[in-house]
């Protein structure tokens, strides 16, 4: 599990990240030993300069309990012809699929901008937990092609 502090930390990067007008997130999940992120970048910074803000705001905070970011990370820019929902499910799925927590518990850690439903939102079961087909679903069967996607 994550600890209470380190994931505030990093919740509190992405409202910072927003609020300078550097990007706007569609949707997140904190891991124990990474982060999913479907952000909209602005014109201001480019992906290395944000992620880079991002590690710089959390370091801090993250060594205090003996964690630290690695020094790559891996990214995958939408194209036209994804769907922004696929790449959001697969991040509401990460935790579950991980079995860092039950299906029929709600994920503490899964950020959502609220203006945004995604499709796939209306398939959880009483709105807030994934179908049991999901949990071993492949990337394909999120729309995903795992060739543009990192190890995880």
């Amino acid at each position: 599990m994550i600890e209470p502090r380190p994931a505030l930390a990093i919740k509190n990067a992405i409202e910072h990240l927003e609020k300078c007008g550097d990007v706007n997130l569609l949707c997140g999940t904190i891991m124990p030993d990474h982060v999913h992120l479907l952000l909209v970048l602005k014109e201001k910074l480019s992906i290395g300069q944000i992620i880079g803000k991002f590690k710089t705001m959390t370091k801090i905070c993250l060594s205090q309990y003996g964690i630290h970011w690695q020094r790559n990370y891996f990214e995958h820019r939408l194209r036209a012809d994804d769907l922004a929902s696929d790449y959001a499910r697969y991040i509401f799925m990460n935790p579950y699929r991980s079995n860092l927590v039950s299906r029929e518990s709600e994920w503490p850690h899964w950020l959502k901008n609220s203006e945004i439903n995604f499709n796939f939102m209306a398939y959880l079961e009483q709105g807030r937990f994934p179908p049991k087909a999901w949990v071993k679903a492949s990337l394909e069967d999120f729309g995903i092609n795992p060739q543009c996607m990192g190890n995880d």
